[in-house]
């Protein structure tokens, strides 16, 4: 008996990666927080700060729990998406990044459309190449047409001439 291998739908095969390219991206960010030298609560606290204080803001980051609880945690808050505190403004990172948003948008769709308008002029340009080399009577196999594409040679002087 043979058996015949289902296969997933197409947009379910892509949730699937990108659910664990999420969790990857996750697990690797948190890893190399953790593995970053030194201690994030002196890193927050100011030069002067007592053990004490380095203690408590340990508490309040939760620090001084297991790193698999700490793992448990983050990937809790960020899959509802708290991204936490910014260190340097002491705002949330959601509303952070949420200002950064519309300048982000605005570049990234100029550039998008940037690249459409460089690449439709080419593509333009190449093909009007190419009808001038057709228009030229000769015959060229798509070997030559291929090379004089690759070299960009410009026969102008014999291109479409009416004789």
């Amino acid at each position: 008996m043979r058996y015949h291998r289902v296969r997933f739908p197409a947009l379910l095969r892509a949730a699937v990666r990108t659910v664990a390219l999420y969790w990857c991206v996750l697990t690797l960010t948190f890893a190399l927080l953790h593995l970053a030298p030194g201690d994030p609560a002196t890193f927050l606290l100011p030069p002067g700060a007592s053990a004490a204080d380095a203690t408590r803001l340990r508490a309040e980051l939760g620090l001084d729990r297991p790193l698999v609880v700490q793992y448990a945690r983050w990937l809790n808050a960020t899959l509802r998406g708290d991204l936490g505190t910014s260190f340097t403004d002491r705002r949330a990172v959601t509303a952070t990044i949420g200002d950064a948003l519309p300048v982000s948008i605005a570049l990234g769709g100029s550039s998008l459309l940037l690249s459409f308008l460089v690449g439709s002029l080419a593509c333009f340009l190449d093909q009007r190449q190419l009808s001038r080399e057709r228009c030229s009577g000769q015959r060229l196999d798509r070997g030559e047409l291929e090379e004089r594409r690759r070299s960009r040679i410009d026969d102008t002087a014999t291109c479409c001439r009416r004789e």
